[in-house]
């Protein structure tokens, strides 16, 4: 045998060898898998079926014991494994380690979700649990998006299987109506009133159809029965009708309030007085006024019922009657508080009764949620108001004692907003400084400094409460620093914070009660940014993008960004949006609650990944949908803004409190704030224009602070203020100065570079006859225009428009071919109220209501707009509300698609308008940018008038650009390409013919 021989037969030895020792270990691996797997299933019975044997430690290192041996092996029983993290949640959960126990519920729920044998009411069960322990410690967010959401989803879902009620349907029904209930109490705390709303219209009929569905189920003596599911069913339905029958109260429908009470004592009949006592403390908590016969009447029923609750044996189970018994003395509490408030309001009358409901929570061995601190908040209010600091000092500690049981972040924020008070009245600056920290370290917020960065803020989350609190300490300190000028505290990061805990909660449709305390947070930003000399430009920064995010006009009311994203085709990104929002939202709960153990690295680089992903997601939506911005308030990166800003340009953004307007100037790396006007002499100046008082003159409203500040700049975009209707470009800007409108810092757009010119006109004809000279200024009502006709033959010559005139200019023309087009010219009448949006219409060809298109129909167009001239009167104006700013005909259009709008300001005249107009599109053809043209246009107006009085603002001024100025890419003509292909063929001949000559004459 040859040596090469030898080694191979070696070597295939080995081999064999090799793979029959892996085979000997693989089987060893597989014994010791199945033994570890054994002794991990001892260790969970131990702890579960034989407890009682052990103590709470034991337990403890049991389950632990358990926990490390799953971890070590590879191959799972996944049955097993779900079991044991499920009771290892549960067990942390009761030990009050919540954190780790959410931790270990998710960990369940995603083995559940990936087991082929999955138990769904198991599942149920552990989302209940998620939102139970996340509600118990705060995070409001979590339990909604992670616990009762699903929750509900699915056993909604599971219900849908099931023809009539049965015991196992019951118990879906159980899991159903507990995450409704959780729903509504979530939404009461965030202080979502859209989503309340949203909540009664949905839980309303299911209430209904329960009621007839489960008796008929109690009804049926053939279906077997389970008393512990019926007393559950009973318990929840009543919990339902509860809060359907609060709402009604709250909003003073008393009949709906009646109907669905009488409902809630119906299924609570083992405790019927209970039912009445919380009935009472209802009343107490409704908005509507008692007189103070109501009021004594309904504490005396409050104590009746208790009392018989109390004297009642016939509870079968002792607990139950005991639980019972001390919750009404809870509730009892809260109403007897409630009572002093109503009855006594702030006086010295109610302190008495305060106390007393302080005792009846101490005499209430109840759970830890039961607590006095309504009763006592009332007292420090009471006694923060006599300035009496022992009595405060006294309350405050009281205050202290039961919040360490609760341990809720929100009440410690209050406690902390009564103590820095105290401080700052009584104590030492020293004092205050460190309450202030320790308020804004709550807040995840390291420091009390006016140098902290957006971004820290940009991760706050709070409630109402919160909010109040902030201001009522940024009040304390300017009165502090009135009494200490050598000592002054800075203020201006209390109103940073209260501005991000109002983001972090306000929602899409704010309360009245939200809008004022949005306006009161902006107003003192400007006060305060303008007064203090000292801010530098980062401070700025930071006071205009609060404001931005305070007050940025979105469209809430009329739409929503489902429905843009409906007509963009992209519905499918709405889903990943919400995902998105929600989690960062749960990723700030996670950083703002410190009464959980939290890995803090972990939760910022989740919530730096989720802001990423949501950013890139924006800009995505954004490029299909260029109005996104006018649904979502997106987030803005100031220095980068500033930075792309061009050296030509300025912003000047429009901001007022209650009597003064200043402005924000923006240019190319720099920000500064300056006084303008007065609001009256504002209105004054913008009334004269609109009313064409001859004795008024235009003048410019900007100071010169503002003037200076801007000098040198070409291009000015102004952002009116969302509390006024805007005025004349003109009197806002120098004569050298062109200038134009935006909505919103985020709305500076750039047009569609790649788009060919399609315009479309439209121009109806009106039968009603001008009777005399006055007649023929404006264009309002159904007179006829004789001088649109010359405008927009004038276009359709230079553009070679699509003209829909007369009968053509129909409304159903206008929706059938506006979207096929890229720039729309509309010359008709309008109609506006700016006491009511919905009657805003532009009237085409017809004479009926249905013949002309409301404002709320424009808002549902898909125009793709290089741009929409509305050549018709106060299409510009219209009702200004508090939170969307001008809603005017402009508005809808930009919504639609238009990437910038030609409007009017008031009641245009018909010729005026007309040679305004011809002169606007000359300028446009030639190239030049649209606020540039309309400028020529008006100019030239000016110029070529002869008589006086006509250059009056009212004939000129009233026409604005807003959004994108861009010039617009006219296609070139098929002629000129012709001329081109004439040219070239001709010099190819001449090169031909002179190459032909030098053959024949060649040189010598």
């Amino acid at each position: 045998m040859k040596l090469s021989q030898l080694i191979l037969i070696t070597f295939i030895f080995i081999l064999i060898s090799s793979c029959e020792k892996k085979e000997v270990e693989k089987e060893l691996l597989k014994t010791e898998v199945s033994q570890e797997l054994e002794k991990a299933k001892k260790l969970y019975k131990e702890t579960t079926i034989d407890f009682t044997k052990y103590s709470n430690k034991q337990i403890r290192q049991k389950l632990d014991s358990a926990l490390s041996i799953t971890n070590s092996i590879k191959k799972h029983d996944t049955a097993f494994l779900i079991r044991l993290y499920r009771y290892d949640a549960q067990f942390k959960g009761l030990n009050l380690k919540m954190d780790e126990s959410l931790s270990q519920l998710e960990k369940v729920i995603l083995l559940q979700k990936s087991y082929s044998q999955t138990d769904t009411l198991k599942l149920l069960s552990d989302y209940h649990f998620i939102s139970r322990y996340s509600l118990d410690n705060s995070l409001l967010r979590k339990a909604l998006y992670e616990g009762v959401r699903p929750q509900k989803d699915l056993a909604s879902k599971q219900l849908e299987s099931f023809s009539e009620v049965n015991e196992q349907s019951i118990q879906y029904l159980q899991y159903l109506l507990n995450a409704m209930s959780s729903e509504y109490s979530i939404y009461q705390e965030l202080g979502d009133f859209a989503a309340i709303e949203k909540w009664i219209a949905e839980a309303e009929p299911f209430f209904i159809s329960q009621i007839e569905s489960v008796s008929n189920y109690k009804k049926n003596s053939s279906t077997p029965k389970n008393a512990y599911y019926d007393f559950e069913i009973n318990y929840y339905l009543s919990n339902l009708a509860f809060k359907l029958s609060e709402y009604y109260f709250i909003n003073n429908q008393q009949d709906k309030a009646i109907f669905y009470n009488n409902h809630f004592k119906a299924f609570y009949h083992p405790v019927d007085n209970y039912a009445n006592l919380v009935y009472c403390l209802r009343k107490f908590r409704s908005k509507q006024k008692l007189d103070e016969k109501e009021i004594d009447s309904m504490y005396r029923q409050a104590l009746f019922h208790n009392n018989l609750v109390q004297k009642n044996s016939n509870f079968k189970e002792i607990e139950k009657k005991h639980y019972i018994e001390n919750k009404c003395l809870g509730i009892l509490s809260e109403i007897t508080s409630r009572y002093a408030y109503r009855k006594f309001g702030d006086s010295k009358e109610a302190v008495a009764w305060y106390k007393k409901a302080i005792k009846l929570v101490d005499d209430a061995q109840t759970d830890q949620q039961t607590h006095p601190l309504f009763s006592i908040n009332k007292l420090l209010m009471y006694y923060e108001k006599q300035e009496d600091p022992e009595k405060l000092r006294f309350y405050l500690d009281q205050f202290f004692v039961y919040n360490e049981k609760i341990s809720q972040i929100s009440q410690d924020r209050i406690l902390l907003g009564y103590e820095i008070r105290y401080a700052l009245n009584y104590g030492t600056k020293k004092e205050a400084d460190r309450g202030l920290k320790e308020l804004f370290k709550s807040y995840n917020i390291n420091g009390y400094d006016i140098n902290t960065s957006r971004d820290a803020y940009s991760k706050v989350n709070g409630i109402p409460q919160n909010v109040s609190d902030c201001l009522k300490i940024a009040h304390t300190i300017k009165r502090y620093n009135e009494q200490n000028p050598e000592h002054t505290i800075e203020v201006l990061p209390l109103y940073f914070l209260a501005s991000a805990i109002l983001k972090s909660y306000i929602g899409n449709q704010p309360s009245d009660q939200d809008i004022e305390v949005q306006n009161e947070i902006k107003e003192n930003l400007l006060r305060l940014a303008y007064t203090n000399n000292k801010l530098t430009k980062d401070h700025l920064k930071m006071v205009l993008l609060s404001i931005q995010e305070l007050q940025q006009p979105l469209l809430h009311k009329k739409l929503s960004i489902n429905d843009l994203l409906k007509k963009h085709d992209i519905s499918h990104l709405g889903i990943t949006l919400e995902y998105l929002k929600n989690q960062i939202q749960i990723d700030l709960e996670r950083l703002n609650n410190k009464t959980l153990d939290s890995d803090t690295d972990f939760w910022e680089s989740q919530y730096a990944l989720h802001q990423r992903e949501l950013q890139n997601l924006v800009d995505s939506i954004s490029v299909k949908a260029p109005n996104f911005h006018m649904v979502q308030n997106t987030d803005l990166d100031m220095d980068s803004f500033l930075k792309d800003m061009d050296q030509s340009d300025a912003i000047i953004k429009l901001d007022s409190d209650e009597k003064d307007i200043y402005a924000f100037v923006l240019t190319k790396n720099n920000i500064d704030i300056c006084y303008v006007a007065s609001k009256k002499d504002y209105e004054n100046i913008l009334k004269h224009s609109r009313n064409s008082d001859f004795n008024f003159k235009k003048q410019n409203l900007l100071s010169e602070t503002v003037t200076s500040k801007t000098n040198g700049k070409n291009f000015i975009k102004i952002i009116p203020d969302i509390a006024l209707n805007p005025m004349p470009v003109e009197y806002l800007v120098s004569p050298e100065q062109v200038g134009s409108y935006i909505t919103s810092i985020n709305a500076v757009s750039k047009h569609n570079e790649n788009q060919t010119l399609k315009a479309i006109v439209f121009r109806p004809d009106y039968n009603e006859k001008r009777n005399h000279i006055a007649e023929t200024l404006v264009r309002s009502g159904r007179l006829e225009l004789p001088y649109a006709k010359e405008e927009t033959s004038h276009i359709n010559k230079i553009f070679n428009s699509r003209n829909m005139e007369a009968a053509n200019a129909t409304k159903q023309n206008f929706l059938n071919e506006a979207p096929n087009y890229n720039m729309h010219h509309l010359a008709m009448h309008a109609v506006v109220n700016p006491e009511n949006d919905n009657e805003g219409k532009l009237l085409f060809q017809g004479d009926k209501d249905e013949d002309y298109l409301k404002l709320n129909e424009i808002y549902n167009l898909n125009l793709d707009s290089e741009l929409v001239t509305l050549s018709a009167c106060n299409t510009a104006y219209g009702k200004v509300d508090p939170i969307e700013g001008t809603l005017s005909l402009s508005r809808a259009f930009q919504y639609a698609g238009a990437r910038s709008t030609l409007t009017s300001l008031w009641r245009v005249p018909d010729r005026e308008t007309s040679i305004i107009m011809k002169s606007f599109y000359t300028y446009l053809k030639d190239g030049d940018r649209k606020d540039l043209a309309l400028k020529k246009a008006k100019q030239d107006y000016l110029e070529n008038q002869v008589e006086e009085d006509l250059k009056h603002p009212y004939y000129w001024a009233g026409f604005i650009i807003t959004g994108d100025t861009s010039p617009i890419n006219f296609p070139t003509p098929w002629y000129y390409y012709l001329a081109i292909g004439l040219i070239i063929v001709m010099v190819l001949v001449l090169i031909s013919l002179s190459r032909k000559r030098n053959k024949t004459n060649p040189t010598t």
